[in-house]
């Protein structure tokens, strides 16, 4: 039994876990879509002006644009996690099937 309550306290685990990735994701996709809201209005905005000022924002965009890239890499890895935290959950669930399958 007490096998059981661990795999149930591992798939506890696990789903909180997934609750917080997917918080984290969709915090950081909306501030990924922040600055690049705020990106665009700049860039608009220096364009407007022109000259010195527009080289400046190009420079800001090509940064912003690394920081994008950054982002989304980290997104990348972070949906494999959660797909591993996934495949671990279904075997978790299976684990706890089958044990209990067992004690009937």
């Amino acid at each position: 039994k007490s096998q059981i309550e661990q795999l149930e306290k591992d798939l506890a685990a696990s789903v909180t876990s997934r609750k917080l990735f997917e918080e984290e994701t969709t915090r950081a996709r909306l501030d990924m879509r922040a600055q690049m809201d705020k990106m665009r209005s700049n860039l608009h905005q220096m364009l407007q002006q022109g000259g010195e000022e527009a080289k400046v924002i190009e420079s800001q965009n090509d940064m912003l644009q690394r920081e994008l890239d950054s982002v989304k890499d980290y997104l990348e890895e972070e949906t494999k996690s959660k797909d591993r935290l996934e495949i671990e959950m279904s075997h978790l669930r299976g684990n706890i099937a089958m044990l209990q399958d067992e004690q009937r």
